[in-house]
């Protein structure tokens, strides 16, 4: 399948959204070899008079491992009880202190959760502004400089062509913020250029930057055009049919846009691929939405479709900020199908053996359904339960 941008900027708002525990979960999984290579990481943690004896061992073992260099040391490897301890220790360091003193990283190392947090928790779609020093090529190709890996985010400007190399994340201001943290002295302070585009994207402030910015996906970008700034005005360059430059000059950007909508509206993807039907009619927001319906005595089929008709169409900043949505009635119902199934499962799980009808019960009258309907359910549940 191919990429899902959409996907993963919402991936990029949960991953954003992480409590300190998961955090620091994170910071020990994603860059293992930091955690385990510098700083006292298991030293400290062995000195800690909570570490049960249990546990020491263990711990030691890995930290020879470490000291002699051997490639099959893993924090994954460790027992429940390891782990814990492991865990515990950290819990009582500040989150700053993990990274900085723990694990020893610099600054340009960290993930982007420790270099930023949202100014938004939903997907924005909106005009953006990006400085560059290389738009003509960008005019003329499209981004080719972005960051695919969305955790490599926190600073890029030191990031060479092993990360850079391709089309991938990227950073803009939003209209409203650019005149007063993309310009410095009057001049735009991350290049001679401006690139004008429209996309959707997560919004953030970056902690490093002091400065709010925008995380878009550069293929995603439309409306990509140059645009001039002088010191004084905004200016929107362009050509009429004989050639001859015919530049507009405006106080903001705001004006700018609303000049440029008048003649070129931003367009929405009209390409429908097979990908973005599976990800409109599989993603939980639509599910839930669909869900509802049951509660008001709806069958799977009738909500599945009455969704569709409700959802498909238009752009959703909750599932698709810039493709019109295109839910597929069958494979939504099928969604819901999984939906039920999963919770009667979840459901015979917690009661005593022998109680699956009464599991599979509890959701037939949460949802209201039907003989048919009932019969199906324990059908999947049962299959489910022989697997």
């Amino acid at each position: 399948m191919k990429k899902n941008p959409i996907e993963d900027l919402n991936w990029l708002i949960s991953y954003l959204s992480m409590n300190d525990k998961d955090k620091v979960d994170d910071a020990l999984h994603s860059f293992e070899h930091q955690a385990l290579s510098r700083g006292s990481l298991i030293e400290d943690a062995l000195d800690d008079p909570n570490t049960p004896d249990s546990a020491r061992d263990e711990l030691s073992q890995l930290q020879q491992q470490v000291e002699d260099m051997e490639d099959h040391a893993h924090l994954d490897d460790l027992s429940p009880e390891a782990s814990s301890a492991l865990a515990k220790h950290l819990a009582g360091i500040r989150l700053e202190n993990v990274l900085q003193d723990v694990m020893e990283m610099e600054p340009t190392e960290y993930p982007l959760w420790a270099a930023a947090h949202l100014r938004s928790s939903t997907l924005q779609a909106g005009w953006l502004v990006h400085a560059t020093n290389c738009t003509r090529d960008i005019v003329a190709h499209g981004f080719t400089h972005g960051v695919e890996d969305l955790r490599c985010l926190a600073l890029t400007n030191h990031l060479g062509d092993i990360y850079k190399g391709y089309p991938g994340y990227n950073y803009a201001f939003t209209l409203g913020d650019f005149p007063r943290y993309g310009l410095d002295r009057g001049r735009s302070k991350y290049g001679d250029d401006l690139i004008l585009l429209y996309a959707p994207y997560v919004y953030i402030f970056h902690e490093l930057d002091s400065e709010p910015q925008a995380i878009f996906w550069e293929p995603d970008a439309i409306n990509i055009r140059q645009i001039g700034w002088d010191g004084d005005s905004y200016i929107l360059w362009e050509e009429d049919e004989d050639g001859y430059e015919n530049d507009e000059y405006f106080d903001t950007l705001d004006e700018l846009v609303q000049k440029l909508e008048e003649s070129e509206p931003p367009k929405l993807n009209p390409k429908v691929p097979d990908d973005l039907v599976l990800c409109h009619s599989t993603h939980p927001t639509v599910i839930e939405y669909a869900v509802q319906f049951l509660y008001k005595r709806k069958s799977p089929k009738v909500a599945a479709r009455l969704t569709a008709e409700r959802l498909n169409g238009a752009p959703n900043l909750f599932i698709d900020a810039v493709n019109p949505l295109v839910v597929d009635p069958d494979l939504l119902e099928a969604e819901i199908w999984k939906a039920m199934a999963k919770r009667a499962l979840e459901n015979v799980a917690r009661f005593r053996p022998g109680a699956t009808d009464i599991a599979i019960g509890c959701v037939v009258d949460a949802y209201h359904l039907g003989k048919r309907d009932t019969a199906k359910l324990t059908k999947i549940v049962q299959g489910h339960l022989r697997d």
